[in-house]
């Protein structure tokens, strides 16, 4: 049997176990359950990233049961929390409501831009950033504008980049090229 961690941004607030028999490996997730919210989890393994579903309410907690063929190796689980029917951001792996507003200083803009409406969130090994964006306005921001990618949302526009190993880089074109990789390649179903 092994286990690793379950994380929520940069926050372990479980655990995912497995343990194989036969041809699979059998796999359990728990965590605090939020009411309100939906948890998927995602499995970081040596193949890749395998989305393993929605956690179901247990006896108070967040529980996730699931079985994957024997050569799934789990390193680590992440969890993509979201508001019922809300889906993900255009061109970003987390819905809006994972996005908090950043600490003064996230970026190194100057003490007086501490309320610029920068939101972040943490996804695996990077930190997405929404920058507010108006077209015609000036903004703090025009630093990052050829790293990023505009992202209308509910409340305006955004500019969305990350970092990752503290260099702000562009979003990932296609957050889910690596999930549909391993489908094509028959190592998911």
């Amino acid at each position: 049997m092994g286990e690793c961690g379950l994380y929520l941004g940069r926050e372990r607030i479980g655990t995912l176990c497995w343990a194989r028999a036969g041809e699979t490996t059998a796999v359990f997730a728990a965590c605090p359950m939020e009411t309100g919210r939906i948890y998927r989890v995602l499995l970081l393994c040596e193949n890749g990233e395998i989305p393993l579903g929605v956690m179901l309410p247990e006896a108070g907690r967040f529980v996730l049961k699931k079985e994957l063929p024997r050569a799934v190796v789990p390193r680590r689980a992440f969890v993509d929390r979201s508001l019922p029917g809300e889906g993900h951001l255009p061109h970003l792996p987390l819905a809006f409501s994972a996005f908090r507003p950043a600490e003064a200083g996230e970026l190194g803009l100057s003490a007086a831009d501490e309320n610029s409406g920068l939101l972040c969130a943490d996804w695996i090994d990077r930190r997405y950033f929404l920058a507010p964006f108006r077209p015609g306005e000036e903004s703090l921001f025009a630093p990052y504008f050829s790293l990023s990618v505009l992202v209308e949302g509910e409340t305006g526009g955004f500019l969305a980049f990350c970092k990752k190993d503290e260099i702000c880089q562009p979003v990932f074109s296609d957050p889910s090229a690596e999930t549909d990789r391993l489908r094509a390649s028959g190592s998911i179903s």
